[in-house]
């Protein structure tokens, strides 16, 4: 009988030991595959993930307006189309995500009953910043653009858009179908 006791509590004891130790050799750590301080070898989690995570903000607005001024044009002296301008700030929810960035997009909106073809340039300045860029564009009918980021480097991208000036106008001249 004390054999017997004798094993049991020899059993138990490695059995105790035993434990201890596996237990003691868990990992802490991220355990989520998806944030940036994912830890693969973490087999228990600590609460210390980042999930990144991004919130949009319009932060500014600008409007222009082409005026055709070919005066043999049968839309002469008439505001033929208009530029939007938005400025979006996408801001992260750790600085371990990145930092926060702006972009300024835009949209040309036709406002007349034909199609349009022109040779478009936008300037705009103030607000800490400026840009400057031109494209051909074709517009339906009564129709708008894709929005569309600026496709230049934009000096400040988080200037002050809603305090700028903008200027909108076409060099050449604007053919209507």
């Amino acid at each position: 009988m004390k054999t017997q006791t004798n094993n049991r509590f020899i059993i138990g004891s490695c059995l105790l030991l035993a434990s201890f130790f596996i237990s003691g050799c868990h990992e802490k750590g991220c355990t989520d595959p998806h944030a940036v301080n994912y830890n693969s070898v973490a087999d228990q989690d600590d609460g210390s993930c980042i999930v990144c995570a991004s919130v949009q903000t319009e932060i500014g607005t600008s409007t222009a307006e082409l005026t055709d001024f070919n005066s043999s044009s049968p839309h002469y002296n008439e505001v033929v189309a208009r530029l939007h301008l938005r400025q979006i700030k996408d801001s992260h929810n750790n600085s371990a995500c990145g930092t926060s960035d702006c972009k300024i997009y835009f949209t040309i909106e036709n406002l007349v009953n034909s199609r349009i073809d022109f040779f478009g340039q936008v300037q705009c300045s103030g607000g800490n910043f400026f840009f400057s860029f031109s494209q051909f564009e074709t517009i339906l009918a009564n129709q708008s653009t894709t929005e569309t980021i600026i496709p230049s480097t934009v000096s400040n991208p988080c200037g002050s858009l809603a305090t700028s000036f903008t200027n909108f106008f076409t060099n050449g001249s604007i053919t209507y179908h």
